[in-house]
Order: structure tokens, then C-alpha cells, then sequence
């Protein structure tokens, strides 16, 4: 059964902003950009890198509609950042080699099938 899990990544961005951007390409790459938490010293942006990424989605879920979200009450409203579905139907095999990753933003709800992620700052502000 499907659930989500809370995912730490050690660092936390302005939960206001609507600026997420979303890149991703033909070579397996996505990248999720965010502005960094007015709280957090380092001010650059927050940058997740995605490898072998087989799919990418910004879903209209808002903050105000994330309780229409199907993972929702599978764990979803828990996550305040990130979160990592378990036994995801997205996945074709419990075997695959990719992760299914999920980010509750103010103005839509991303998420990717990847191999990984690596979190980094953006090199200038």
C-alpha cells in the first residue's frame, strides 16, 4: 500500500514563495529550484537535483486544495517539505531503481520518479 514518509534533506525553503521552478530534460535530468527560507542564513537558492529522472509533474494541488491530493490521507498531509512514496503505483516493479519523490509546495505539488537527488545552493544570488 502506498505511503508517504517525511524526507529529510537538511535544509528548508521559503514555504510562501510560489517561484519553484522546475526543470527537466531529454537525458534523464530534473532540477526543482526554490528560494531559500527567509530564516536561513545562507540566502542563495535551494537547488535539487534529480538523477535519472523518468518522470516529472507540477500538480495543481495548492496548499488550500493539497486535502484533495490521492496520497493525502496515505501520509501526504504529514510532510511539511519533502517526502519519499513507498510502494508507489508510479513504480512498475517494488525491484525499480528509482524513487518516487514528492514536494507539498504553496502553489502546486511536484513530483518525480528519479534514481536520486543531491541538494546544493545555487552558485550565485
Amino acid at each position: 500500500m502506498e505511503r508517504v514518509v517525511p524526507l529529510e534533506l537538511g535544509v528548508t525553503w521559503e514555504p510562501n514563495a510560489p517561484q519553484a521552478t522546475l526543470r527537466s530534460s531529454d537525458l534523464g535530468n530534473a532540477c526543482l529550484t526554490l528560494k531559500a527560507h527567509p530564516d536561513d542564513h545562507d540566502q542563495r537558492d535551494v537547488v535539487i537535483t534529480f538523477d535519472r529522472c523518468r518522470a516529472a509533474a507540477q500538480l495543481p494541488f495548492n496548499d488550500e486544495a493539497l486535502h484533495l491530493h490521492p496520497l493525502y490521507a496515505q501520509g501526504l498531509r504529514e510532510v511539511l517539505w519533502a517526502g519519499e512514496v513507498l510502494d508507489s503505483t508510479w513504480l512498475p516493479s517494488r525491484r525499480a531503481s528509482s524513487r518516487h519523490f514528492v514536494f507539498p509546495l504553496k502553489e502546486c505539488v511536484v513530483e518525480l520518479l528519479a534514481g536520486g537527488l543531491d541538494v546544493s545552493r545555487s552558485p550565485e544570488q
